[in-house]
Formats: C-alpha cells, sequence, structure tokens
C-alpha cells in the first residue's frame, strides 16, 4: 500500500518513505527473484523426470554388475540383462493423528489453491524382477558361485534372482 507524498516521494501505509529508484529496484529484485524461482522448478522438474526413466536406470545397474564381474578372476567377456518390476514408486509425507477411534491420516499438502501439491518425501527405485549375466568364464562352477554372490550382495538381490550362463 504505497502513497504518493506532495514531494514525489512514496510512503508505505505504515509511514515510511521510499523513493522511486528503491521501488523500482525492489520491483526488479522481485521480478529476479520469481525467475529463478521458476528456473528452479524447470530444473527440478527436468531433474526428477531424468532420474525416473526406469529404463535409465535398468541400463546404468548393467552397467554396474557388468564392472564387477568383469573383476572376479576368470570371468571373461560379460554381458548384463536388468529386468525391473514396475518403476519408481513415490512415497509422500504424511501426517498421522491419534484419534479417540483410531488413527487418521492424510496426505502432507504444500502451497494454497491451484498451487497446492503433495508433498515427496521420496522416491523409490524400481524394484529388480531378476539379472541374466552371460559371461566366457561361467563354465567354472566357482567363477558362477562368486559372481552369484557378489551381485547379490552388491544389490541386496536374492540369489534365485540372479542367473550366470556360460558365453
Amino acid at each position: 500500500n504505497l502513497i504518493r507524498t506532495e514531494d514525489g516521494m512514496k510512503k508505505l501505509a505504515r509511514g515510511d518513505e521510499i523513493s522511486e529508484y528503491d521501488l523500482d529496484h525492489t520491483r526488479m529484485l522481485l521480478r529476479q527473484r520469481q525467475l529463478l524461482t521458476e528456473l528452479e522448478k524447470q530444473e527440478e522438474s527436468a531433474s526428477t523426470s531424468e532420474e525416473l526413466d526406469a529404463e535409465a536406470y535398468s541400463r546404468a545397474l548393467e552397467e554396474r554388475i557388468g564392472a564387477i564381474c568383469r573383476g572376479v578372476r576368470g570371468a571373461g567377456e560379460v554381458t548384463v540383462m536388468v529386468s525391473l518390476k514396475g518403476g519408481y514408486r513415490t512415497v509422500y509425507a504424511v501426517d498421522a493423528q491419534s484419534t479417540s477411534s483410531g488413527y487418521k491420516s492424510e496426505i502432507v499438502m504444500s502451497g494454497s489453491g491451484s498451487g497446492k501439491q503433495a508433498v515427496v518425501t521420496a522416491y523409490e527405485n524400481p524394484e529388480i524382477a531378476g539379472i541374466g549375466i552371460v559371461c566366457s568364464g561361467a563354465d567354472d562352477p566357482e567363477v558362477r558361485r562368486q559372481i552369484i554372490s557378489l551381485v547379490s550382495a552388491a544389490l541386496a538381490v536374492p540369489t534365485n534372482k540372479i542367473f550366470v550362463a556360460v558365453a
């Protein structure tokens, strides 16, 4: 709430005087902040969509598994395929309250009006359905056992979901 005074100054409703320069500077700063906020939202949205690409996640897992398997003595050439079950899972903040009739919980929202959104606390990776590994050294039972144990331990995947075949 601005009021213009006789000397050309603008006055805030509470009585503080402010010059045209200060007013323009404040407007410019507010506009810069608004643009930065919009850019941050765009970057966050872009990084979230990149992060939540299940195919990219699968490829990254395949590369990492291949790299650790090649480190096993006698493994030889290694090719890996990872199958995923479902996609990313979004975990929302929940407000749980105890009532006389039990518990009441609701998703926590942020913002107001049309900008109201649920608060995201985490994204969970897709579940690994199975891992297939083909390597030239898999004809040796010890190499096969080491690869299965290594991949199981590294990714917390049960051994029955890992299959190693001879190339």
